[in-house]
């Protein structure tokens, strides 16, 4: 959970991209999967096990894992984030202590290890905010609710990887297209002279 996850490529003022920040921070331990049933869709919910095993399991059992599964998971990653960022501004303070070589400014020796310690410490920052975000959005049983029925809506109407890599194909296609007639278009005309 969380992995690679940043929540500012979300807008969540908007429910289905709550819906979509929900799957995405679940995965790969939660599967949401539309089936139609008769002229109705409904969202199943899979509780995956491990690598090709998984469980399917109904919207309470859901609620529950994300009150008690994902809570304690959540509470480990905070500890977890405090601990590394506090490695990390400790890290950073032996480095400057350290001092520069023959009196140089001691921001200026090892600048690499500097720009190490500021990835680690941003991307700490983006978990941090993921993390909030997540329990801001999904504390109350009916917010968990409204997300997976908006899944329907998302899963109905998002395209699929083959959709978006045809999309994609398309597109250059038609760039190269849009290049060759250009080409054509300057190589047919005839200089004119006045």
């Amino acid at each position: 959970m969380f992995t690679d996850i940043n929540s500012n490529d979300y807008i969540l003022k908007f429910e289905l991209q709550q819906s979509e920040f929900m799957r995405d921070v679940l995965w790969p331990e939660i599967e949401f999967q539309l089936r139609d049933v008769g002229s109705n869709k409904d969202i199943i919910i899979y509780k995956i096990n491990s690598p090709g095993i998984k469980e399917e399991i109904s919207m309470d059992e859901f609620i529950y894992y994300m009150h008690y599964d994902v809570a304690e998971c959540l509470q480990q990653d905070k500890e977890d984030l405090q601990i590394s960022k506090k490695s990390i501004d400790f890290k950073r303070g032996l480095s400057y202590e350290q001092g520069g070589k023959d009196g140089e400014h001691p921001h200026t020796y090892n600048t690499r290890r500097g720009n190490e310690f500021q990835e680690r410490n941003q991307k700490i920052q983006r978990n941090n905010e993921t993390i909030r975000r997540f329990e801001e959005l999904f504390t109350s049983i009916q917010s968990i609710r409204n997300a997976v029925e908006n899944m329907k809506i998302l899963l109905t109407y998002e395209p699929s990887e083959e959709e978006e890599e045809e999309s994609e194909e398309e597109e250059v296609q038609e760039e190269e297209s849009d290049t060759s007639n250009s080409i054509k278009e300057v190589s047919t005309k005839r200089f004119e002279s006045p």
